[in-house]
């Protein structure tokens, strides 16, 4: 993983500081089939963001729906990149509160900056979804810049 060596590296040499950190988006009543809901996680300004897994959980009357059926998109609005050229089925690209998807290469998300998601509803079977984005805050250190 070359981003995870790179802030090892970086903090090992006292340039940077970095702590867990899980970005959270819950989403109420997704809608009816075929509805597509879109929501933002702003990155806090105070440090970067190393996101390193995803997991989504999916309830219907408060009780979990074990095969959630959505399609999601991403798109990093700071540097204008999608995180994949369509829509993905949420079982190839978040995991569960056990087992979070771990992404092939952590991203590193600018502080400031905003990740849009888009959740198609295919099923219309949930009443609340919550999805969390696990990593790291990274903080610049004096005398360093990004």
């Amino acid at each position: 993983m070359i981003i995870e060596n790179q802030i090892f590296n970086d903090a090992m040499a006292k340039r940077i500081s970095a702590e867990g950190f899980i970005y959270r988006v819950q989403i109420q009543n997704p809608g009816v089939v075929g509805s597509v809901t879109q929501f933002n996680v702003q990155i806090q300004n105070d440090s970067d963001f190393l996101w390193v897994a995803t997991a989504l959980v999916s309830y219907n009357a408060g009780a979990i729906v074990a095969n959630p059926d959505y399609l999601l998109t991403v798109l990093d609005t700071g540097t204008g990149r999608q995180l994949q050229d369509g829509p993905i089925h949420v079982a190839n690209c978040t995991g569960t509160a056990q087992w979070p998807f771990k992404l092939p290469e952590p991203k590193l998300c600018r502080g400031g900056g905003t990740l849009n998601f888009q959740l198609t509803d295919t099923s219309g079977a949930a009443d609340l979804v919550d999805i969390a984005l696990h990593g790291y805050k990274v903080y610049k250190l004096a005398g360093f810049t990004r």
